[in-house]
């Protein structure tokens, strides 16, 4: 995943970006019905 990359320090990280993974985590979650521990 591109936030786990971006965290290690691979890639400079932006707010919107990290907010954007997050919103696609949880949107995933939402459609997918898949509990947090499985993602």
């Amino acid at each position: 995943m591109d936030m786990f990359r971006k965290m290690l320090g691979k890639e400079s990280v932006g707010s919107k970006d990290i907010a954007k993974e997050r919103l696609r985590l949880v949107l995933i979650h939402d459609r997918t019905d898949i509990s947090p521990v499985m993602l």
